[in-house]
């Protein structure tokens, strides 16, 4: 399944190298972006939303940060946190790159954050990016919604809104 919405920042140009599979969603409060390709390089790009960026299986990546102070080298056992509108380039390290990116709204950050009690979130958390560790209960978490989203497609949007939540959370 192929999705293509120029309107989306950061989606406007297909990346480099033979793209095998791509879905974008970026209608509701949660987008989603999953690519497969080989040999993939996206020049540098912004979006309009925060992105959290999970490579699968055996997929490692760059991602690097301009001016150029940063460059975060990730697989499966990370995940990195970029905020809206940073410029940034992706490059897969590993002949196919198997990406799969969330990129929460604003307000849908917000609505979790206020439904667990805090007002905003964390001053400052979502103003730098940030290479986190995944753990086995969020890997888990981030496959079965890759797989409802992605592939099945069958649960209805109270189901899905469960997973986005608890990633969020």
């Amino acid at each position: 399944m192929k999705t293509k919405h120029s309107l989306w920042k950061g989606f406007t140009f297909e990346p480099q190298g033979t793209l095998l599979n791509q879905h974008i969603d970026l209608n509701g409060p949660m987008g989603v972006a999953y690519e497969r390709s080989h040999s993939y390089y996206k020049d540098f790009h912004t979006h309009d939303r925060h992105i959290l960026v999970f490579p699968r299986a055996s997929c490692a990546m760059e991602v690097r940060i301009r001016p150029g102070a940063e460059s975060h080298r990730i697989h499966s056992a990370d995940f990195l946190m970029v905020p809206s509108h940073v410029e940034h380039d992706d490059e897969g390290m590993s002949p196919i790159y198997d990406t799969f990116a969330l990129l929460p709204s604003d307000e849908f950050i917000e609505q979790v954050s206020h439904k667990r009690g805090v007002e905003k979130p964390p001053k400052g958390f979502f103003s730098q990016t940030r290479l986190l560790v995944r753990s086995e209960w969020l890997n888990r978490l981030i496959e079965e919604y890759f797989f409802e989203k992605v592939i099945a497609n069958r649960l209805g949007e109270a189901s899905l809104r469960f997973f986005e939540d608890h990633i969020l959370i």
